[in-house]
């Protein structure tokens, strides 16, 4: 598959989150389910790769400090709980019952000072993961695709705007 394709499929799925505003609202899908990992600051938004392995901020970090409490943003199975680079981090895919869009999404945060969860335990939203070791990464991923974790936790006010490839505005393009 050619770099353009990629990053137009990615461009895509991206602006369908978006528009979407994360998954329906609904009486089983409260909206206490998409919490910020961290009470802090945003300190970088998410930038999207051109390719796989191409520059970008894969995530939204925050101006965390040393020692301030980590939560899982949304309930579901912890995944990796252990260290890289002597750092730790935490991946919980996101358990939001069939059918709802961020059901597999695998959220991972990090780097950790200390982590309070086990491999293959399960979280519920707002429950500790472990500690920040200043400022933190939060990640969400479905399927090796990086997704902006801003629609996830700002539902409804993320809105995409689609513009013509050719820039031919509103008039039809010639062929």
């Amino acid at each position: 598959m050619s770099l353009l394709l990629r990053l137009s499929a990615t461009v895509l799925l991206l602006s369908l989150l978006a528009a979407a505003g994360g998954p329906p609202a609904s009486a089983s899908v409260p909206d206490q389910l998409h919490l910020s990992p961290v009470q802090a600051p945003r300190a970088r938004p998410f930038v999207a790769p051109e390719g796989p392995y191409g520059p970008g901020h894969r995530g939204l970090s925050f101006a965390a400090h040393p020692g301030q409490v980590v939560r899982a943003p949304g309930p579901g199975q912890v995944v990796f709980a252990g260290e890289v680079a002597r750092r730790g981090w935490v991946v919980i895919e996101l358990d939001r019952g069939a059918g709802t869009r961020w059901a597999g999404v695998r959220a991972t945060v990090g780097p950790l000072a200390r982590i309070e969860v086990t491999l293959g335990g399960r979280v519920r939203s707002g429950d500790t993961v472990g500690t920040a070791r200043g400022e933190l990464l939060f990640t969400l991923r479905a399927g090796g695709v990086y997704l902006d974790p801003a629609a996830y936790l700002d539902r409804g006010t993320t809105r995409a705007r689609l513009v013509p490839a050719r820039g031919c505005g509103m008039a039809p393009c010639a062929s």
